[in-house]
């Protein structure tokens, strides 16, 4: 059986799909704070830092996503093609809140 081919119009809808799959996405909220082998329990003041961090550090992979993705629909080669969407994967990895579906 050969491989489907889908047009351009198929592969911009494909796009669009996994661009919102990511965007409705949210990261996982931080766990709960406990004290593990004598160590400190972060304060308030911390714990709302880290979580402006990992808000930041959230944006930034979902915008490398896109970018990613952006530069495979418009590769010129199959194998650009490819190791952009393997790069937009991998910064798929980083994102706890990411639905599996969003991988292909």
């Amino acid at each position: 059986m050969s491989a489907r081919t889908f047009s351009l119009s198929d592969r911009m809808i494909g796009e669009i799909d996994k661009a919102i799959n990511v965007l409705c996405s949210s990261p996982l909220p931080p766990g709960p704070f406990r004290v593990v082998g004598g160590a400190l329990v972060p304060g308030e003041a911390d714990r709302r830092e880290s979580a402006r961090l990992m808000r930041v550090n959230h944006a930034g992979e979902v915008a490398a996503q896109a970018l990613y993705r952006g530069q495979a629909l418009t590769a010129r080669s199959d194998s650009t093609a490819d190791a952009m969407k393997q790069a937009a994967g991998e910064e798929l990895d980083h994102s706890p809140g990411a639905r599996s579906e969003s991988r292909s």
